[in-house]
C-alpha cells in the first residue's frame, strides 16, 4: 500500500469550508496524503484539498477537536 493510497480515517472527520453566505460541514469518508498535502473525499463524492476548506476536525473522546498544522522550524539544531 502506498502513501497515495485512499484510507478511511480512524476516527470521525469532517471539514469545514467557507461559502459566500454560510459554513459548510462536511463528513469525510476517506483521506490520501499527495505530495504532503491533504486530499479529502467527503460521503458525497466531493474530493477536497487544504485550498478548498477553512480546517478540519476529528472527533475523539467525545469531543471534536480542530486539527492544526505547526509550520517547520527553518533553524537547525
Amino acid at each position: 500500500m502506498s502513501n497515495n493510497d485512499w484510507r478511511e480515517p480512524t476516527h470521525p472527520l469532517k471539514v469545514v469550508m467557507r461559502d459566500s453566505d454560510a459554513y459548510r460541514i462536511h463528513p469525510i469518508f476517506a483521506v490520501r496524503v499527495e505530495d504532503r498535502d491533504m486530499e479529502y473525499l467527503t460521503i458525497n463524492g466531493m474530493f477536497l484539498t487544504w485550498k478548498d476548506i477553512m480546517y478540519a476536525q476529528y472527533f475523539i473522546n467525545g469531543e471534536w477537536t480542530q486539527i492544526k498544522s505547526v509550520p517547520r522550524s527553518t533553524d537547525v539544531v
